[in-house]
Order: structure tokens, then C-alpha cells, then sequence
């Protein structure tokens, strides 16, 4: 006859517990590798996304849209849905996605772009983890340039003088830092 005590002292199904702990613990472990290493990718193409941004803009601050631009760059890199996102900063709408100021000290104009992530999971769910937030700031300078612009003055010009001082002014005003 089997009694409750020797059921209890016996090792049968004792491998099965085993198994169930070390399945699962190798479920998180590689849940962990790769919705890490999903994360990683998006975070590596959100931080080019908002680089390539910041450049564009501040190659667009004497003239243009330089947030305009800056949104524009994002999208063009980084499009809604990337990598199974299941949300990403607006940049057409979201008022910290760009912004830009001048160190009045140097004169260097600086543009940053912040965008944010979210990377859903698919193993980590087992561990509670539902998403994963990713963020990336991008930062380009512009400094101010001394130029100088020769102008021939002399009769040779003729009648194309008004054409050549327009023109000069046109290309004066492009670099004037109040217009």
C-alpha cells in the first residue's frame, strides 16, 4: 500500500517542475534578447531620423521652414509603423519635437530635435513588460560667417548695374541675422 508519505518522498514529476521553471526562465531570457534587440534598431534609426532632421533644419535657418524642414526629415526616415512601433512623436504637431535658439556670446546657432518611441513587446509580456519607450535627441550648430562681397563699380557695367546692386542686396539680406 502507498502511503501519503512516500508519494511525498518520491522524485516522480520532479523533472517536469524542473522543465516548466527552465522553459520559462529561457522564455524571458530570450524575450529579453529580442525585443532588446528590436529596441535597439528602432532607438539606432530614431537617432538618424532626428540627426538628419536637426541638419536639415539648421541648414534652413537663413531662409525657409527650418521646423517644417525637421518634420519633414524625420518622417521621410523614420514612417509611422517602423519596426512594429506603436507610436512615435508627431513632429508636425508635437511642440518639443524641435526647437532652436543662437549663443549670443559666440553667435552659433543651435538646433535640437526630441522624438520618442514606443516598442511594443512580444515576449517580455511574459515577464509584465507590455513596451518599451526609446528616445533620441539630435543637436546640429551653425555658426555665423564673416563674408565679403566685391562688387565692380566701374563704367564697364553699363546699364546692368541696377541687375548686379539688387542682386547684392538680395544676397546680403539672406545672411543679415534680423532678415
Amino acid at each position: 500500500m502507498i502511503t501519503l508519505r512516500s508519494r511525498l518522498a518520491s522524485e516522480r514529476g520532479v523533472t517536469l517542475i524542473y522543465m516548466a521553471i527552465f522553459i520559462t526562465t529561457g522564455l524571458l531570457f530570450t524575450g529579453l534578447a529580442v525585443d532588446t534587440g528590436r529596441s535597439y534598431v528602432v532607438k539606432a534609426q530614431l537617432t538618424k531620423a532626428v540627426d538628419g532632421a536637426a541638419l536639415a533644419a539648421a541648414r534652413n535657418l537663413n531662409g525657409g521652414d527650418p521646423s517644417g524642414e525637421a518634420a519633414r526629415v524625420f518622417r521621410a526616415n523614420f514612417p509611422n509603423g517602423y519596426m512594429g512601433i506603436s507610436s512615435v512623436t508627431d513632429p508636425f504637431s508635437d511642440p518639443n519635437f524641435y526647437s532652436s535658439g543662437v549663443v549670443s556670446a559666440t553667435g552659433v546657432n543651435i538646433v535640437t530635435v526630441q522624438a520618442t518611441a514606443v516598442v511594443p513587446t512580444t515576449f517580455m509580456l511574459l515577464g509584465g513588460f507590455s513596451q518599451v519607450t526609446v528616445n533620441a535627441t539630435g543637436e546640429a550648430q551653425r555658426r555665423m560667417v564673416d563674408l565679403s562681397l566685391v562688387l565692380d563699380v566701374s563704367g564697364s557695367l553699363g546699364s546692368a548695374w541696377p541687375a548686379v546692386a539688387s542682386a547684392a542686396c538680395s544676397f546680403i539680406d539672406a545672411f543679415h541675422a534680423n532678415g
